[in-house]
């Protein structure tokens, strides 16, 4: 610091106390510009003095024990010329000497203040000591009751524990019981419906199969039909062309019935009409036998997605077979499936059923003979 502050105002000489002499010090802080305690600590050390930045605000804090070096290195580092340092060390011991009388007295008091701290720390020590031991009884006490508080709130909540999940297993059983009537009408009016539906197709397919075979046997009768007709106007005209007995091939002279040669010719005519019936009508019976294996696949499986969704109590109810004739209506049988077989029964007889006579074409050939 170039211009040392001013100190000639502050009375350093009438400074009794430790409070007027933080007052001074507070002063000469403010009239070196407050410079920041790093800056101090540092021109401190330039100087060669002992001056830390912690130690700098204490100074400025009334009641705080100073020590003469502290107080000195302040006052220097606040700008204070070696030769003007003296009266601040004067009003320090004078404020010293204020606090604590003379220096035997002070080792007189710290020594009987020493030993009745330790006399107080003994007491103390003792004192914790005998709390802590406490502390330990009531712990041990406490962790005892806590166990046996702990196991009774234990066994009190397993017993209503127990006791709630029995009234809720009560409750849930109810809740069933009243639910399985409602349960039960729906998988049977589902089981119902599927079952319908499994006859409804088998029924289709039959029917669709039977219209096949008739069609095709109506195809094949028509066609065996044609060719029986042209076959017999064929004949008919070469019989009116062609004499009897003039055959172009027999020896000059010779006769030949070309009657017999026609009605073979017609034979022959004939069993080309009745293969080409018959082939017609195996493959109609082929794509009828095609669709009823479809029909009965899908069957089938409705019939499997049945069996899912019902229990081993809940009966599958197919629609039974056709009636006889002679049959009152609304009776069943002596010999009916129970219902649960229906459906498969059902499957059975068209699997199994015989193929449709060839009606047409026996009559085609009763004609021709």
């Amino acid at each position: 610091m170039e211009v040392a502050p001013r100190t000639d105002d502050l009375n350093l000489d009438s400074i009794t106390d430790r409070e007027q002499l933080t007052q001074a010090l507070q002063k000469l802080y403010q009239r070196a510009g407050r410079p920041s305690y790093r800056m101090m600590e540092t021109r401190a050390r330039q100087q060669g003095l002992a001056l830390s930045k912690s130690k700098a605000p204490q100074v400025l804090r009334t009641g705080t024990p100073l020590r003469k070096e502290t107080l000195v290195a302040f006052v220097r580092v606040c700008g204070v010329p070696p030769d003007q340092v003296e009266p601040w060390a004067r009003a320090w011991e004078r404020a010293d000497d204020a606090v604590g009388g003379s220096v035997a007295d002070r080792a007189a008091s710290e020594e009987q203040a020493r030993q009745q701290a330790l006399r107080l720390l003994e007491i103390a020590t003792e004192k914790a000591e005998e709390i802590v031991q406490q502390g330990h009884d009531r712990a041990a006490q406490l962790r005892v009751r806590g166990l046996q508080e702990a196991e009774e709130i234990r066994e009190a909540a397993h017993q209503q524990a127990q006791g709630q999940l029995e009234q809720a297993h009560q409750e849930a059983q109810a809740v069933l019981e009243r639910a399985r009537p409602a349960v039960e009408e729906w998988k049977a009016q589902a089981l119902a419906e599927l079952n319908a539906r499994a006859e409804e197709i088998l029924q289709d397919a039959v029917k669709r199969g039977r219209l096949i075979l008739v069609d095709a046997e109506r195809r094949a009768n028509k066609a065996a039909q044609d060719i029986l007709d042209r076959a017999h106007h064929a004949a008919e005209h070469r019989r009116m062309a062609v004499p009897l007995d003039a055959d172009p091939l027999a020896p000059p002279g010779e006769t030949v019935d070309m009657g017999g040669y026609h009605m073979d010719a017609a034979a022959r005519v004939l069993a080309i009409a009745q293969n080409t019936a018959d082939t017609a009508i195996a493959a109609a019976r082929r794509e009828a036998e095609l669709t009823v294996s479809q029909a009965r696949t899908e069957a089938l499986r409705i019939l499997e997605e049945a069996r899912l969704t019902r229990d081993s109590t809940t009966p599958i109810v197919l629609a039974l077979p056709p009636q006889a004739d002679d049959e009152a209506p609304g009776t069943a049988p002596a010999d009916a499936d129970p219902p649960r077989e229906g459906a498969f029964n059902r499957l059975r007889e068209v699997s199994n059923q015989p193929p449709l006579p060839l009606g047409g074409t026996q009559a085609a050939t009763s004609q021709s003979q």
